[in-house]
C-alpha cells in the first residue's frame, strides 16, 4: 500500500515540533486579561465622555429623551 500524500511525518507527532513550544501560558493569560481590562476601560471613559458632554450640552437630546438619560 502507498501512503497518503495528506499523512503526517513522524517528525510532527513529537513535542519538539510544537510551533509554540516556548511560550508562557501565564503571560498570554496576563497579556489576555490587561487587553480585556483596557478594552473595559476604554468603554468606561466612552460612557463618562458622552455622558459629560451630554450635561454641558455638547452633545443635544432629542425633546422626547429629555430627562430620561441621567
Amino acid at each position: 500500500m502507498t501512503v497518503p500524500e495528506w499523512k503526517l511525518e513522524d517528525a510532527a507527532d513529537k513535542a519538539d515540533s510544537y510551533q509554540f513550544k516556548n511560550t508562557n501560558p501565564k503571560l498570554v493569560f496576563l497579556l489576555a486579561l490587561a487587553a480585556g481590562l483596557l478594552a473595559v476601560a476604554i468603554i468606561f471613559f466612552a460612557y463618562v465622555i458622552v455622558s459629560l458632554s451630554i450635561d454641558v450640552g455638547l452633545i443635544p437630546q432629542p425633546p422626547r429623551l429629555r430627562g430620561l438619560v441621567d
